[in-house]
């Protein structure tokens, strides 16, 4: 499960660096 977290955080970490312009403030919003 650890393993699948760790997974999915870096992949939304990936994305919002590829989309910092348009997902970065979606992103900080629901955090």
């Amino acid at each position: 499960v650890k393993y699948l977290e760790f997974i999915s955080e870096v992949i939304i970490k990936v994305i919002a660096e590829k989309h910092a312009a348009d997902f970065g403030a979606d992103a900080q919003a629901a955090m």
